[in-house]
Protein backbone atom coordinates (compact mmCIF):
# COMPACT_ATOMS: atom_id res chain seq x y z
CA UNK A 1 0.00 0.00 0.00
CA UNK A 2 1.22 3.57 -0.79
CA UNK A 3 1.60 5.61 1.85
CA UNK A 4 0.12 9.56 0.81
CA UNK A 5 1.88 12.70 2.70
CA UNK A 6 -1.35 15.35 2.80
CA UNK A 7 -0.10 18.58 1.55
CA UNK A 8 -1.09 21.90 3.34
CA UNK A 9 -3.76 23.98 0.74
CA UNK A 10 -2.64 27.00 -0.25
CA UNK A 11 -3.72 30.25 1.27
CA UNK A 12 -6.64 32.08 -0.81
CA UNK A 13 -5.95 35.19 0.39
CA UNK A 14 -1.87 34.72 -1.29
CA UNK A 15 -3.03 34.02 -4.61
CA UNK A 16 -5.73 36.46 -4.61
CA UNK A 17 -3.30 38.94 -3.77
CA UNK A 18 -0.66 37.72 -6.29
CA UNK A 19 -3.41 38.12 -8.93
CA UNK A 20 -4.29 41.39 -8.34
CA UNK A 21 -0.29 42.32 -7.92
CA UNK A 22 -0.04 41.26 -11.22
CA UNK A 23 -2.78 43.49 -12.23
CA UNK A 24 -1.30 46.31 -10.79
CA UNK A 25 1.73 45.75 -12.85
CA UNK A 26 -0.24 45.60 -15.91
CA UNK A 27 -2.01 48.46 -15.34
CA UNK A 28 0.97 50.73 -14.53
CA UNK A 29 2.66 49.47 -17.36
CA UNK A 30 -0.87 50.09 -19.96
CA UNK A 31 -0.14 53.75 -18.91
CA UNK A 32 3.07 54.49 -20.75
CA UNK A 33 1.07 53.52 -24.02
CA UNK A 34 1.44 55.86 -26.56
CA UNK A 35 -2.40 56.56 -26.24
CA UNK A 36 -4.06 59.55 -24.98
CA UNK A 37 -5.82 59.93 -21.89
CA UNK A 38 -4.40 56.47 -20.71
CA UNK A 39 -2.19 57.84 -17.34
CA UNK A 40 -5.61 58.87 -16.56
CA UNK A 41 -7.41 55.75 -16.92
CA UNK A 42 -5.12 53.54 -15.80
CA UNK A 43 -2.68 54.60 -13.19
CA UNK A 44 -5.72 55.19 -10.55
CA UNK A 45 -6.15 51.52 -11.11
CA UNK A 46 -3.15 50.56 -10.58
CA UNK A 47 -2.23 52.85 -7.71
CA UNK A 48 -5.46 51.37 -5.87
CA UNK A 49 -5.34 47.60 -6.97
CA UNK A 50 -1.35 48.18 -5.57
CA UNK A 51 -2.75 49.01 -2.10
CA UNK A 52 -5.24 45.92 -2.30
CA UNK A 53 -2.35 43.91 -3.06
CA UNK A 54 -0.29 45.32 0.04
CA UNK A 55 -2.55 44.48 2.27
CA UNK A 56 -3.79 41.35 1.39
CA UNK A 57 0.03 39.76 0.75
CA UNK A 58 0.75 41.16 4.43
CA UNK A 59 -2.44 39.52 6.03
CA UNK A 60 -1.84 36.70 3.82
CA UNK A 61 1.60 36.23 5.54
CA UNK A 62 0.57 36.76 8.85
CA UNK A 63 -2.31 33.93 8.66
CA UNK A 64 0.55 32.00 6.84
CA UNK A 65 2.92 31.86 9.67
CA UNK A 66 0.16 31.42 11.98
CA UNK A 67 -1.72 28.27 9.72
CA UNK A 68 1.08 26.33 8.41
CA UNK A 69 -0.53 26.88 5.25
CA UNK A 70 1.63 26.91 1.64
CA UNK A 71 1.60 30.66 -0.30
CA UNK A 72 3.96 32.32 1.64
CA UNK A 73 6.17 32.82 -1.69
CA UNK A 74 3.23 34.03 -2.96
CA UNK A 75 2.51 36.48 -0.43
CA UNK A 76 5.74 37.94 -0.21
CA UNK A 77 5.54 38.49 -3.61
CA UNK A 78 2.25 40.36 -3.58
CA UNK A 79 3.51 43.00 -0.82
CA UNK A 80 6.10 43.37 -2.40
CA UNK A 81 4.93 44.60 -5.81
CA UNK A 82 2.08 45.85 -3.59
CA UNK A 83 3.92 48.13 -1.94
CA UNK A 84 6.23 48.99 -4.58
CA UNK A 85 3.71 49.87 -7.19
CA UNK A 86 1.49 51.93 -4.29
CA UNK A 87 4.44 54.21 -3.42
CA UNK A 88 4.39 57.43 -5.05
CA UNK A 89 7.62 57.23 -6.33
CA UNK A 90 6.40 54.79 -8.90
CA UNK A 91 3.63 56.47 -10.90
Amino acid sequence: MIETIPIPPFNRKAIIGFVIAILAVLAMCAGLLPVPFTILLCYPPGFILGIAALVLGLQARQEVRRSNENGNALALIAAWIGGSRSSPRCA
